[in-house]
């Protein structure tokens, strides 16, 4: 799990504007930041799954690979939200369309 200050409060950024970039799994919006670091939400919706665990289990799988990567991207605050695509993705191709969407 991603430790609180890495932790974006997602309700506070869901209808402002910033930079946005879209594949077919992800809708990524990054907005500027003073912080010395990155912050990351993740939005699952109930167009994803219906049932919460399993969209609890893309927000995990999403989660971890930016614990393992957050260091290597650069300061801003970003919001990922899935698009309903990724139910055709395993874990390991999530990371990996993640991977390629931030230039790694």
């Amino acid at each position: 799990m991603l430790a609180k200050k890495y932790r974006l409060p997602v309700q506070n950024f869901v209808k402002k504007r910033g930079e946005s970039k879209k594949t077919e799994y992800f809708h990524i919006k990054r907005f500027p930041t003073n912080n010395v670091y990155s912050r990351f939400g993740i939005v699952v919706g109930k167009k994803i799954n219906k049932k919460a665990a399993e969209r609890n289990k893309k927000k995990r799988i999403i989660s971890s690979f930016f614990e393992e990567n957050y260091k290597k991207i650069k300061n801003g605050d970003f919001i990922i939200i899935s698009m309903p695509a990724i139910n055709e993705l395993d874990a390991n191709s999530i990371k990996e369309e993640l991977s390629k969407t931030f230039g790694r």
